[in-house]
């Protein structure tokens, strides 16, 4: 996936959203079970006309960065319906103030310095690049300890 090419070719077919986002959900059951985290899912069936491979690597990488870096024994909360598509974790060690630095290229924000937890910089830089080639918006905020990630669906 080359996101920064100009000439870069959307082939828009029916996604369904639901499907996508559960089965990304289920593919993580082993690092939930390891982390002892817990998921409450509020899914509604959801399709729309779009590019599927761009936007299924943004959702699982989505998915894949809340279940990661979620504080362990914590809950993720995912909620899809016509306007948008959240998922909350967890996450004592981000500051809020650092966030934006995150979807710059080769950023990473370690304050444990542990490599084990420390990607390279480029998961949020491509999933934000990936979204607006889509045509959606999209925030991440935190409020207190949980981080959240919002697209918004058109």
């Amino acid at each position: 996936l080359k996101v920064d090419d100009e000439n870069l070719e959307i082939i828009k077919s029916e996604s369904d959203l639901e499907k996508l986002v559960n089965k990304n959900i289920e593919y993580y059951a082993k690092l939930m079970e390891d982390k002892n985290l817990k998921v409450e899912v509020n899914i509604e069936p959801i399709i729309i006309f779009n590019d599927i491979s761009m936007l299924s690597y943004a959702i699982k990488n989505i998915i894949e960065n809340a279940f990661f870096y979620a504080d362990d024994n914590s809950t993720i909360y995912v909620e899809l319906n016509s306007s948008y598509f959240e998922i909350r974790n967890q996450n004592i060690d981000l500051d809020d103030d650092k966030i934006d630095e995150l979807f710059k290229p080769f950023k990473t924000i370690d304050k444990s310095r542990n490599k084990k937890i420390s990607g390279t910089g480029l998961g949020l830089y491509i999933i934000s690049r990936s979204i607006h080639s889509l045509g959606f918006d999209y925030y991440m905020k935190k409020h207190d300890d949980m981080v959240e990630f919002r697209v918004f669906i058109k």
